[in-house]
């Protein structure tokens, strides 16, 4: 079985692929706006209680400013996809499908390692919650994933020089 057989022909069953891509690139950008805006301040909170730790790869300030790094890369290929989609580059479409994909297993990751040591501290109704509101998360994250991809796999195949038979 083809991996492009998985690919969409329309972004939710009714707007082209271009609009798609254009909508999942704005929400990828939104939330890691957000996830950047949080991890810097995080980054300032937890400044001053970083001298407690005794060994430098110990410290949750160097994860933080490693979560910063990340974040503004993804920020900046995320931007760079927006600008290759006006142009039309599949390279850019491939490169932005690579790292998000990373970014979107680490996000999955991160919930549910969060999910299960903060179980226990909270009631089963913000148990609930957040699993339902993960479980949605997740599928708009892999959504987004595969419409990226369906985008990729039409400027791929758009491309493709048919030999004429002479």
């Amino acid at each position: 079985m083809k991996l492009e057989s998985f690919a969409l022909k329309k972004f939710l069953c009714k707007f082209n692929l271009k609009t798609g891509a254009y909508c999942v690139a704005i929400f990828y950008t939104i939330v890691l706006i957000v996830v950047l805006i949080a991890a810097i301040a995080e980054l300032i909170a937890i400044g001053k209680y970083d001298a407690t730790y005794r060994y430098p790869w110990n410290r949750p300030h160097a994860y933080t400013i490693c979560a910063v790094l990340f974040t503004a890369t993804c920020l900046l290929v995320n931007t760079l996809f927006l600008i290759g989609l006006r142009r039309g580059k599949s390279t850019l479409a491939l490169s932005w499908l690579v790292l998000s994909t990373v970014w979107v297993l680490l996000n999955i990751l991160l919930l549910i390692i969060i999910s299960c040591t903060h179980r226990v501290a909270m009631s089963l109704a913000c148990v609930i919650l957040a699993s339902i509101f993960s479980v949605v998360y997740i599928v708009l994250l892999l959504y987004g994933l595969l419409v990226g991809f369906s985008y990729w796999v039409a400027l791929k195949n758009s491309r493709r020089i048919i030999p004429q038979q002479i």
